[in-house]
C-alpha cells in the first residue's frame, strides 16, 4: 500500500509553526550577513571611484582636510565680520523683504496717498508678482553671484 515505507509523523501545529520560526530566523541571519557584505563592497567601490577627486579628499584625507576646513572657517569670519560691519553702518536699516503693489506706486518709487477708507482697484487680486521692491530692493549680495556647489 505504501511500497514498504513506514508512512511518517504527522506532525502538530506547534511543530510546524516552530520549524517556520527557525527557518525564517536562518533566512533574517543569511539576509543580514548578505546586507553587511554588500555595504562593505559598496563603500570600498565608492572610495576606490571617488579617492582621487577634490571634494573626497577634502572630506577624508587628514593633511588636506585641515588646511580647507581653516581655510573656510576663517572667509567664514570674514563673511561674518563684514556683515557685522555692515549692520553697524546702517546699510539695512530700510531694507525690507516685501514691496509695494504696483497699483500703489506713483511711478517714481513712492507710495500713493490715499484718503482713510480709500482703496485701489478693490476688485483686484495682488499676488507676489505684483510687488514692486521697496526701498533696499536694490541691494545685492555679491557672494550669491559666486559659483556655488550645492
Amino acid at each position: 500500500k505504501n511500497g514498504g515505507r513506514r508512512p511518517e509523523r504527522i506532525k502538530g501545529e506547534r511543530e510546524t509553526r516552530e520549524e517556520r520560526e527557525n527557518e525564517r530566523s536562518k533566512i533574517q541571519e543569511a539576509y543580514d550577513a548578505y546586507k553587511e557584505k554588500l555595504q562593505m563592497q559598496m563603500a570600498r567601490m565608492f572610495v576606490q571611484q571617488h579617492k582621487n577627486e577634490d571634494w573626497f579628499k577634502e572630506r577624508y584625507v587628514p593633511d588636506i582636510r585641515e588646511p580647507f576646513r581653516h581655510r573656510l572657517t576663517e572667509f567664514r569670519r570674514g563673511l561674518y565680520s563684514q556683515w557685522e560691519h555692515d549692520m553697524d553702518a546702517g546699510i539695512f536699516d530700510e531694507f525690507t523683504l516685501e514691496g509695494i503693489y504696483k497699483s500703489e506706486s506713483n511711478g517714481a518709487g513712492g507710495v500713493v496717498e490715499k484718503e482713510e477708507g480709500e482703496t485701489t482697484a478693490a476688485a483686484e487680486v495682488l499676488g507676489v508678482g505684483d510687488l514692486l521692491p521697496s526701498r533696499g530692493g536694490d541691494l545685492r549680495d555679491e557672494i550669491a553671484l559666486q559659483p556655488t556647489l550645492l
